[in-house]
């Protein structure tokens, strides 16, 4: 007789509709951006536009934990220009519309919930020049609700600096346009990195994305949660078998462990703010232990 699947088999079974850890996507749109002190920034990016926003930028800071920090070894981290969201509007008519459209792409491939919209929230103008980048970081979580992190690179000449995001031994790679808006959204907790520019400014916009904590847990099948329950039941009254033929068997485990496959900090961690797999197998061991 075969033996039964353990809890943590069935939850390896569980998985997101379509979820992924990072998505990108390209738009042909000109969202006509006006900086502070420089005044309307033409697309692509010349290399004297980029020398006028470095003038108008500050040196950039960086995530550590929950925190934003700019010290004295920032430069082993990160060499980069940024300019506050407060300085840069975009100003076409379309684009909120296809701020929308995209955002609405960006939930849909993520794998998260619909019953609320994803919103997004200007965060900074980053210009990367020759020799500059960011090494491997996770974002810090500025905003209660932030689940992601979403980054508009604007078309320029530039070469090298990679935009590297990876997950769970996975790896989005994205080099940018000389002509479109390239678009690269993830999971915030996700390692990333730009590589060195080695010729020419690469120039982006990055923004926080949202999800309202009124978002509604998906449903699962009735019958995976029961299976899961049944596991769960076996786990309980199931002696641990022991490893030494004299020794008697231990008593039945009294807590069981699963771990995520992402990360959370204590702002972000709500049963409505899971991220991918971690969402469904969550709500199977919840639904489970009601049974």
């Amino acid at each position: 007789m075969p033996r039964p699947p353990t809890v943590a088999e069935l939850l390896s079974t569980l998985e997101a509709d379509q979820a992924a850890f990072a998505t990108r996507l390209t738009l042909d749109f000109d969202p006509r951006i006006e900086v502070d002190g420089v005044g309307a920034i033409a697309l692509p990016i010349s290399a004297g536009t980029a020398h006028r926003l470095c003038a108008q930028a500050t040196l950039a800071r960086h995530g550590y934990k929950d925190e934003t920090r700019l010290d004295l070894d920032v430069l082993d981290v990160r060499d980069t220009w940024e300019i506050p969201a407060s300085a840069v509007r975009l100003t076409a008519e379309g684009w909120p519309a296809v701020l929308d459209h995209t955002l609405a792409r960006i939930q849909e491939e993520l794998g998260l919930p619909t019953a609320s919209r994803l919103t997004a929230a200007p965060d900074k103008l980053l210009i990367y020049g020759p020799g500059q980048f960011f090494l491997p970081h996770q974002d810090t979580e500025k905003e209660d609700g932030m689940m992601a992190t979403l980054i508009i690179t604007l078309p320029s000449d530039f070469s090298g600096s990679e935009f590297r995001v990876s997950h769970q031994n996975q790896t989005l790679r994205s080099r940018g346009s000389r002509k479109h808006l390239s678009v690269v959204a993830f999971y915030a907790d996700c390692p990333h990195e730009a590589r060195p520019v080695t010729a020419g400014y690469r120039v982006v916009l990055t923004y926080n994305l949202m999800l309202p904590e009124t978002s509604a847990p998906q449903r699962l099948p009735e019958q995976g949660v029961q299976a899961v329950a049944d596991a769960l039941t076996r786990h309980w009254n199931t002696p641990v078998p022991s490893r030494w033929a004299h020794d008697r068997e231990r008593p039945a485990p009294d807590r069981l462990v699963f771990l995520l496959d992402h990360e959370y900090t204590q702002r972000s961690l709500s049963w409505k703010r899971l991220k991918g797999v971690d969402r469904p197998r969550a709500l199977a061991l919840r639904e489970a232990a009601r049974l």
